[in-house]
């Protein structure tokens, strides 16, 4: 019984957490090293989050909307259009320019990245009941330090880092938004609050 569990957790960590390992390794390759530990523990509080909400949704305590979820892709999209902001007029070094987004900002990043974790979850643990849904919890946040850790290789991989110092300072900033306007979307937020007056 624990090992179909630990696969239901596995299978249910890789499915609706392909995006936010990209993500994440787009942070970890825009951010300087004194930042790392705060873009972490951000991932993890907001992984901590969904997980939280999960299992509100679960117990019919709370009804999630993703689109809602989805909103929080506003802060890198707003950090990146900053960001491009700031560059006009300023000399292009060829350097990565670093934005610094911190704790909260990746918190905020991460449970918008989580409507679709939600609508998997919350399903998951009413069918599994509390004993289970706590035993799969726990194999799901040590795949999320696991992720880090790819996460966190890959942003820093002499690839990676030659594809960023090689695109000029314009990239990071755009990089950010690009990530925001996706979460946007992808929670279907955008399309949502269009209708609404």
């Amino acid at each position: 019984m624990t090992i179909s569990l630990v696969g239901v957790a596995v299978s249910a960590f890789v499915v609706t957490n392909i995006d936010a390992f990209v993500v994440m390794t787009a942070l970890f390759a825009t951010s300087s090293r004194s930042r790392i530990p705060l873009v972490v523990v951000g991932q993890v509080a907001g992984f901590l989050v969904i997980l939280a909400m999960s299992a509100a949704v679960a117990l019919g305590l709370s009804s999630v909307a993703a689109s809602w979820c989805g909103m929080f892709g506003l802060v890198p999209l707003g950090l990146g259009l900053h960001g491009l902001w700031a560059l006009r007029g300023a000399d292009d070094d060829g350097g990565v320019r670093r934005i610094g987004l911190g704790f909260l900002g990746v918190a905020a990043m991460m449970v918008g990245n989580g409507g679709d974790n939600v609508a998997v979850l919350a399903p998951l643990f009413r069918t599994l009941g509390l004993a289970h849904s706590i035993f799969v919890s726990g194999v799901l946040i040590v795949l999320d330090g696991i992720m880090c850790v790819a996460a966190l290789r890959a942003g820093h991989s002499d690839l990676m880092l030659r594809v960023f110092e090689r695109a000029g300072a314009v990239v990071v900033p755009m990089v950010y938004a690009a990530i925001g306007i996706a979460l946007l979307i992808r929670a279907g937020s955008l399309s949502s609050f269009a209708w609404h007056p």
